[in-house]
């Protein structure tokens, strides 16, 4: 996958993109709002909220109030389901991760080589994860 306009913090267990000029909290503040396939189009897309709130993104001169991540060249998308007694946490994320493309149990690194294939994999507070393969991901500001 090319990460088209922007980078994560860390490449594991990270909360933080960085992109447009802005740092990115999708922690915090930030409420993950869904998960959108246009099958058409071939893409997919997470989108995320902020209340009106002073610095909700860690980045100061950040004034969207939301932001996108729109995969295209949409390869693979899983979900895992959520625990039941966290179910009103599925708009919290917990971390994001680049992940090998292969199953298994060891998936992150701590260092990736350029062209080297990765995945995107979204874990929550609720314990559900979403986890998308495609050729490019961008990041799109919302006003």
């Amino acid at each position: 996958m090319i990460l088209s306009n922007f980078e994560l913090r860390e490449p594991n267990h990270t909360i933080e993109l960085v992109g447009l000029g802005h740092n990115w909290d999708l922690h915090n503040f930030a409420e993950f709002e869904g998960l959108e396939v246009n099958a058409g189009q071939n893409h997919a897309t997470l989108r995320w909220r902020v209340p009106d709130v002073e610095n909700p993104w860690g980045s100061l001169n950040n004034a969207f109030r939301g932001c996108a991540l729109v995969f295209s060249g949409l390869r693979a998308l899983s979900m895992t389901p959520h625990d039941p007694d966290h179910a009103t946490e599925d708009r919290d994320l917990a971390d994001v991760s680049k992940v090998t493309p292969e199953p298994g149990e060891y998936r992150t690194r701590e260092r990736w080589s350029p062209g080297e294939p990765f995945n995107l994999r979204f874990e929550f507070q609720s314990g559900r994860a979403i986890e998308v393969a495609a050729e490019r991901a961008e990041l799109v500001g919302i006003e």
